[in-house]
């Protein structure tokens, strides 16, 4: 526990001038702090930050009073919505929500879940996160206080946590990376996320259907497609440039050779890349024990329901 030095309207402030004592750092930001209230643990504030970069002794840190914005946290975040505010799930979609274990440390991870659920998110997608483009620079350094398998825990935890008031509903997911099995490959990755929760699985983008065909024969002959859901993810490519980038800088994406010689013989290398991703889909669909399809695009949206149309999954 931590002295509480000085209380203004907005913040709680310590000075981190005992070694005994603990201290915020970087990558703590968003991340509750607490007090006692008898035997009880209660959200008083919220870290916020500190006058020291490192967080060394002599550190004034700060956070921000939630009840300084009760009020404008009860209309925003309520689990019982106002009248007006439209559920996720009002207009027949269920959102996913995408959470990387790259940019935040488990307690900011905890909080992004409570508050997903308190917004009335139901499906989340836990992964570890994609390393940087090469370009981006400064290159970010990943934080990785949990695996992919240890989030899918904790969301999996949080659901059946006796001590919440109120307990996510969460269907959960994660990703993994489609290959050509040999004989006796045991899945350990597959097998962990699973253990820990996952009730779906979303694969890379994978555009090759031979590897996708091996790949579900695998899990079907093993059992392991009756304890999950395998959804395939594929892209619809607007330029021979396009799968250039992904193969560049996302190590797990799998796309034959022939379809980038098709972008690049097509003099509409637009409607080619739907009409490439739609044969893919509609390839898929004859797969046994493939749940479904995630249809990505990098920038014109559009093409996404010009792939449903021409794959024949809606008119």
């Amino acid at each position: 526990f931590t002295t509480i030095d000085e209380v203004r309207a907005g913040l709680i402030i310590w000075k981190f001038d005992d070694p005994d004592e603990n201290n915020t750092a970087a990558g703590d930001s968003g991340g509750p702090g607490y007090i006692e209230v008898g035997t009880e643990l209660a959200i008083a504030s919220v870290t916020s930050g500190g006058t020291e970069p490192d967080s060394a002794l002599g550190d004034c840190a700060y956070n921000t009073r939630v009840d300084a914005y009760a009020d404008w946290i009860d209309r925003v975040v309520s689990t019982k919505p106002a009248q007006d505010t439209d559920d996720p799930g009002d207009d027949g979609v269920d959102p996913i929500v995408q959470l990387t274990c790259r940019n935040r440390n488990r307690i900011a991870l905890m909080s992004d879940l409570l508050g997903a659920s308190a917004l009335g998110v139901s499906s989340v997608l836990l992964v570890a996160g994609e390393r940087a483009p090469a370009e981006f620079k400064p290159k970010p350094k990943p934080v990785m206080d949990l695996s992919a398998a240890d989030l899918i825990r904790t969301a999996a935890t949080m659901n059946s946590d006796e001590r919440l008031t109120k307990n996510p509903d969460f269907l959960i997911g994660g990703v993994v990376t489609p290959v050509m099995p040999k004989p006796g490959w045991p899945a350990k990755q597959l097998r962990e996320k699973i253990d820990a929760g996952a009730l779906f699985v979303q694969t890379h983008i994978c555009m090759d259907v031979e590897i996708l065909r091996s790949y579900l024969k695998h899990l079907v002959a093993s059992g392991l497609i009756q304890r999950t859901s395998v959804i395939g993810a594929v892209a619809v490519l607007g330029s021979a440039d396009d799968e250039r980038w992904l193969r560049e800088n996302r190590p797990n994406v799998m796309i034959p050779n022939d379809a980038i010689e098709r972008l690049e013989a097509s003099s509409n290398p637009r409607d080619e890349g739907i009409q490439i991703c739609a044969e893919t889909v509609s390839a898929m669909r004859e797969i046994p024990g493939m749940a479904g399809v995630n249809i990505m695009a990098a920038r014109d949206l559009s093409v996404i329901p010009e792939v449903i149309r021409a794959a024949g999954l809606h008119d």
